[in-house]
């Protein structure tokens, strides 16, 4: 295995099993002794963990393995186990930016019913083929399933969408505009 540095990416060296081409991490010397000096107590580095929630990481796992090559899913798989060893290192944010940069994927954000009504509607009032040939009219992307390309054609100002979901989404303008003392 090939050991680089997870602060400053530098090579240092290889490990056994020496047949696997993987990428590892540690941290050099010097790297180390930059940390030490900025605040590790007791002799170890100091954490530089940022929290990542475990649904998010799921959701990225999931993409990787999808949308990665098998050896760009490796790579991908060991920069997890680094991130949950060192934390959010820059280099192991740069080379996981990279790998990310080639997929592509989502969080899903749980929606209010009215909006999944709205979509709802949209998806039964419209064919697929004349939502990709709305999204080619107003510059969005056809690539999706109908009601992504609702939601898009929405966020675009589409009068043909907006007519058919706005009388959904009105519902949760009425209940901001109730006040909770009338």
């Amino acid at each position: 295995m090939i050991v680089k540095c997870a602060w400053c990416g530098k090579d240092m060296g290889s490990k056994q099993p020496y047949e696997d081409k993987s990428i590892t991490h540690g941290m050099c010397e010097e790297c180390l002794a930059k940390e030490l000096k900025k605040g590790g107590t007791n002799g170890n580095p100091p954490q530089k963990i940022v929290p990542i929630a475990a649904s998010k990481l799921e959701l990225m796992r999931a993409a990787a393995k999808k949308q990665l090559s098998p050896e760009d899913y490796q790579e991908f798989l060991g920069l997890m186990v680094d991130l949950e060893m060192f934390g959010l290192t820059p280099f192991i944010n740069t080379q996981l930016g990279k790998l990310m940069a080639k997929i592509q994927w989502e969080l899903e954000i749980e929606e209010s019913p009215e909006w999944a009504e709205a979509l709802q509607a949209c998806d039964r009032a419209f064919l697929g083929n004349e939502l990709k040939l709305l999204c080619y009219d107003y510059n969005v992307s056809p690539h999706g399933h109908k009601k992504e390309l609702c939601r898009k054609l929405y966020n675009a100002k589409c009068p043909e969408v907006v007519r058919v979901m706005e009388p959904y989404l009105e519902k949760i303008n009425e209940k901001a505009s109730i006040s909770p003392h009338t």
